[in-house]
């Protein structure tokens, strides 16, 4: 069986290439057209057309990512207890030598000579 499929005039080539080189460009689409020197009017017409009428040839629409700020869980801290005395909450991110350092000092004010 065949299909009648029509396949793109030049015109829709060349816009289809200028939408391509847009979405590549990191430009908005008024600099786009700016830059080079389109009407941005025909520039939405043609995009807006192509997508429209795109056989198997979608134009891609350019995705958007949106920054983010992911937060963990609360962590329960690791408690270290030391001669019922002294109670030490490690957290993530604790600094060991400052911790070794504490503990020698514990060590040195309980050591019985």
């Amino acid at each position: 069986m065949v299909t009648n499929q029509r396949q793109p005039t030049v015109t829709q080539r060349l816009w289809s290439e200028r939408i391509v080189a847009w979405q590549k460009s990191g430009l908005s689409q008024v600099d786009f057209c700016r830059k080079h020197q389109l009407t941005y009017g025909t520039f939405i017409y043609w995009r807006s057309y192509l997508k429209k009428h795109s056989s198997g040839h979608k134009v891609p629409v350019p995705s958007t990512f949106i920054p983010i700020t992911v937060k963990a869980e609360k962590e329960t801290p690791l408690v270290l207890q030391i001669a019922e005395q002294y109670r030490i909450e490690l957290r993530p991110g604790f600094d060991p030598h400052l911790l070794t350092q504490v503990i020698q000092v514990i060590q040195h004010t309980h050591d019985p000579r």
